[in-house]
């Protein structure tokens, strides 16, 4: 069977493109290239993607934040490549040179309830529930543009991709303005609406705007969707209307019509029910079976779901060490845990933290940071008592600052705010040795 496209007319042909399907050779149907087919035909459709997407958003939207001031831009850009290189202890040691706590109660409150429906951790949870399903996500400030308060945000919204057009500018990669299909017409001042988008590589043969939108992940998966969505009717059907699994004949003669009926019924009342499953039926009938049904798992319908479904979970970042039944041992689980939250969900906060650091704090004040504690992940905590022992070692740090380090609370006693040097710690001339004094090998062997 050939490519064949079916459409429906539409007033916007944005619209028109997102209920195109494609079925191939093979009857795979493939859900079309769009936003509305990823979400209709993946995520509301395919339980375990809608499992998958949720899991990822429920840790990424529960993450506490907060507030800093830069301080040093240098320690700044440390951090921030620290951060994206999964260096968290070095993360943390440059945290406290780079940047100082700050509280600003208008802002605060933003976040916190940035609209009158939804809570931080039910907008968040939209916002990379769309980037993750379509490769964009959309916020639209209410803010005044007039006044002290021009350009300062009083309320967030999340608008879902699949009703957002981007309106190009006439330079490359510049945006005009967006244009919501709930209001055709009206163009949205692109000052107004945040936009987190995914990576996009286009060809020669797209247009200078497709390049504004994020490519969605699922878009790799469309053949893979079509495959999972077959194997998963299919597998309904079979236990829906499961056929006879084989036939049982007469080897010599022919079986009459009374005899057909009384062994059908003696196999229903000796065979038949859960009690009875995998029982061997016995008969001193001169007969024959012959086995023309086959089970799922005959068909490997379940085994080829689990492949499909580690093809998506690689597509997201997710380890699929952290769903198989063979991972045995604690170690591996302890791994797995750690992996799906430093590869797939903290990328995905911090594609919302970018957005927010470059539109939203600016309009409340000159170099603040919002960092998100991604300390608070049971996954990610290191074991406390290795962590003191590297926090102890800083005696570069006030005991204040070790004690922040540490998630703990600062002590109120000044002596606490003061720098100390190791007192053990005394230069080789004065006790009349050089360097090519020392033993290495004693001082491997007793470090301390």
């Amino acid at each position: 069977m050939g490519l064949l496209n079916l459409q429906w007319p539409s007033i916007h042909k944005k619209a028109a493109s997102n209920i195109t399907w494609r079925l191939h050779a093979g009857g795979f149907v493939t859900p079309a290239d769009s936003s509305d087919s990823y979400i209709d035909q993946g995520y509301k459709m395919l339980p375990n993607l809608y499992g998958l997407i949720n899991l990822i958003t429920k840790k990424s939207s529960s993450i506490p934040h907060k507030i800093f001031r830069e301080v040093d831009s240098v320690k700044a850009r440390e951090y921030k490549a620290a951060v994206y290189n999964k260096n968290w202890q070095k993360a943390e040691r440059l945290k406290v040179k780079a940047y100082e706590e700050v509280f600003i109660p208008e802002l605060e409150e933003l976040l916190a309830k940035p609209n009158d429906l939804q809570d931080e951790r039910e907008f968040n949870q939209q916002i990379d529930g769309y980037l993750l399903l379509t490769g964009n996500s959309y916020i639209l400030a209410d803010m005044p543009i007039a006044g002290v308060n021009r350009g300062k945000p009083k309320q967030l919204h999340g608008i879902p991709s699949p009703v957002v057009e981007i309106i190009p500018g006439t330079g490359l990669d510049t945006v005009k303005g967006y244009q919501m299909t709930y209001f055709p017409g009206r163009m949205i001042d692109p000052q107004r609406m945040g936009h987190i988008k995914y990576f996009n590589p286009i060809t020669s043969m797209q247009l200078n705007g497709d390049s504004l939108y994020g490519m969605s992940p699922l878009k790799s998966c469309r053949n893979l969707l079509g495959r999972y969505h077959s194997a998963d009717i299919a597998q309904g059907a079979m236990f829906k209307n499961m056929g006879p699994a084989g036939i049982l004949s007469e080897t010599e003669g022919i079986l009459q019509p009374a005899q057909i009926d009384a062994m059908r019924d003696r196999f229903r009342q000796m065979y038949r029910g859960e009690g009875a499953a995998g029982e061997i039926a016995i008969t001193s009938a001169n007969v024959k079976w012959e086995q023309i049904g086959l089970s799922p798992v005959d068909l490997n319908i379940i085994e080829a779901k689990k492949e499909m479904m580690n093809e998506i979970m690689n597509v997201y970042n997710v380890p699929i060490a952290l769903f198989t039944e063979n991972n045995s041992t604690d170690n591996n689980m302890t791994e797995a845990k750690k992996m799906f939250i430093t590869d797939a969900v903290i990328p995905t906060a911090e594609h919302r933290k970018s957005l927010y650091n470059r539109w939203i704090l600016p309009a409340f004040g000159d170099d603040l940071y919002l960092e998100y504690d991604y300390s608070t992940f049971p996954e990610m905590q290191e074991d406390l008592k290795a962590k003191w022992e590297w926090v102890g070692k800083m005696w570069q740090l006030t005991p204040n600052q070790q004690l922040t380090l540490m998630d703990q609370e600062e002590s109120e006693d000044p002596l606490m705010d003061k720098h100390y040097v190791p007192s053990n710690l005394i230069p080789l001339e004065e006790i009349g040795l050089g360097v090519g004094d020392i033993d290495t090998e004693l001082l491997d062997d007793n470090p301390s």
